[in-house]
């Protein structure tokens, strides 16, 4: 797995999309390797429970992570000046990762009714196995939702043109102060063209 602490420093960002977090095979390549396999080899079997339960450093499984999602993770991460990414495979995936990664038991979410169908699916049916409830409103196609936690209000995928709808609803429910916006992605077909805040 690839080290922070190897990102090379000093370098424009168009640079770090490049270099940042390469990694290559004992073959040496110029142009990194495109990792296409499902599984990888171990020399032990106690080598092998070790990367299953975690404890290692060790590739699993390429669905879950392999050397060309971890370089593309560092490379993103260097180019943002963050400590760490996560690439996922969708749209969908992010939403759930986003909301997820935001609320705890006893958090509520508070959603339109029209919002896009699996955003719904993931609100109404799998949340709730968390400790998560849920109040659908009334509202437009925007997938603007809010997730009202004991510290304060994290608003959702906020479409900005609807700012004063959105925060009317928020003080309708609660008088706690909004915390964070987040934007799961920008598009036009997931969140009504949700603009970064």
């Amino acid at each position: 797995m690839i080290d922070p602490a190897n990102r090379r420093s000093g370098l424009k960002p168009q640079s770090q999309l490049v270099h940042a977090g390469t990694t290559r095979s004992q073959a040496e390549e110029t142009a990194e390797a495109i990792t296409m396999t499902s599984g990888f080899v171990y020399q032990t079997a106690e080598e092998a429970e070790s990367a299953f339960v975690n404890e290692g450093t060790r590739y699993v499984y390429s669905r879950f992570r392999n050397p060309t999602i971890a370089m593309f993770e560092e490379r993103l991460a260097a180019f943002e000046g963050a400590p760490r990414c996560f690439g996922l495979a969708t749209g969908m995936s992010a939403v759930f990762a986003s909301l997820a990664a935001d609320i705890k038991v006893g958090d509520r979410i508070v959603a339109p009714h029209a919002m896009f169908g699996s955003c719904t699916h993931i609100i109404k049916n799998i949340l709730p196995n968390y400790g998560v409830t849920y109040t659908m409103v009334e509202g437009t196609s925007s997938n603007s939702t809010f997730i009202i936690t004991n510290d304060g209000v994290v608003v959702f995928d906020h479409y900005m043109p609807q700012s004063e709808q959105t925060f009317a609803a928020i003080r309708k429910l609660t008088n706690k102060p909004v915390k964070y916006l987040f934007s799961s992605h920008s598009a036009i077909d997931h969140s009504s063209g949700a603009w970064w805040a």
